[in-house]
């Protein structure tokens, strides 16, 4: 299947504001048939071209043993006269369809000679009886494509005998390979380092992994619903994708023994007394302490005599650090009754 985004564009017209923009053309030609799918997007970037792939393929019903497209930015990363650097999602959408990504030379138009030709007839046949309409959205576009689509395909060729459509149910769609069951779903690949809280940043957010991946660079894996964490190929974590900015996704069993032991401190300070419940949790929910830079002193035991009385004065103060809670920290004015 040869794939390629049209030269020319279809302006589409905000009906209140009267603005137009343009649509870009997808256009995928399979090679025996000239059987043709094509569709308009907003953008070319990477998640319109991966999706129109998934439509194309879609419209088609299966799936070719290649993939021909150009030397796009969207479909190649480097290019090379022989071996060009193929862009890893555009890899991955290819994997899990079962087809191969070849991308043509660069200026090397007879390499995919059915996208040009494909291309070139859309422009001058299907834009031609086009070019007299407005379009006020890009569903209302792709709508009117697709019903142009379907007569260009069953139009009769002038020179041969049938259509592009009877070529595709004779020669095409017998070599498909089926559709995979599942949908392909379109996802980003990112590098990110571990710090040393467990923890990577990505997208302004927070996620835990392994604690023996502290240090280490790791490839991320973004979805619409899901993080994952990959470390050599090897996917070692996963978390619900978090939306907004400054959020956290923890599990605590990413935390080394001596970490998980910080956790129960909570729970210790309800033992030590009553009131402890309530100021404890403020210093460790808060946004800005590294488990890490807890000092060695928190760790030892406190009496309830010395730290309790300070806690129950400390009721509703922002406390900010485990020495506000020792006894030379306590409030110096006695209280005065009333």
């Amino acid at each position: 299947m040869f794939v390629d985004w049209a030269g020319q564009t279809v302006p589409i017209v905000d009906r209140e504001t009267g603005e137009t923009r343009p649509a870009y053309l997808f256009v995928a030609v399979l090679g025996a048939s000239n059987y043709t799918y094509a569709e308009a997007s907003l953008t070319q970037d990477l998640p319109s071209w991966i999706a129109a792939h998934c439509r194309a393929l879609a419209f088609i019903g299966g799936v070719p043993l290649l993939i021909i497209p150009d030397n796009t930015k969207t479909a190649v990363v480097k290019p090379d006269y022989y071996e060009p650097d193929v862009n890893a999602i555009y890899q991955e959408m290819a994997e899990h369809y079962g087809t191969m990504i070849l991308p043509a030379r660069a200026r090397k138009p007879k390499d995919k000679p059915k996208a040009e030709k494909g291309v070139q007839f859309l422009e001058n046949w299907l834009l031609a009886t086009l070019r007299n309409r407005t379009f006020f959205s890009l569903f209302e576009l792709n709508q009117t494509l697709r019903l142009s689509l379907d007569n260009l395909n069953e139009r009769p060729f002038q020179k041969l005998e049938g259509s592009r459509k009877t070529l595709f149910e004779a020669l095409d769609k017998p070599a498909l390979k089926p559709l995979p069951p599942m949908h392909y779903e379109f996802a980003y690949w990112k590098k990110a380092k571990v710090n040393i809280d467990c923890h990577i940043q990505m997208e302004n957010n927070f996620y835990s992994v392994p604690y023996k991946l502290v240090r280490k660079q790791v490839d991320v894996r973004i979805t619409a619903t899901i993080l994952e964490v990959f470390f050599k190929g090897e996917r070692v974590c996963s978390h619900p994708l978090c939306h907004g900015r400054g959020r956290y996704a923890t599990d605590s069993r990413h935390f080394s023994p001596a970490h998980r032991s910080y956790l129960e401190w909570t729970p210790e300070g309800s033992s030590t007394g009553p009131k402890m419940s309530v100021p404890i949790p403020p210093i460790w929910c808060g946004a800005s302490w590294k488990r890490e830079s807890i000092p060695s002193r928190a760790t030892a035991p406190a009496s309830a005599s010395s730290v309790w009385p300070n806690a129950t004065r400390r009721k509703g103060l922002r406390l900010r650090a485990i020495g506000h809670l020792s006894p030379e920290h306590a409030p110096t004015r006695a209280s005065t009754p009333f």
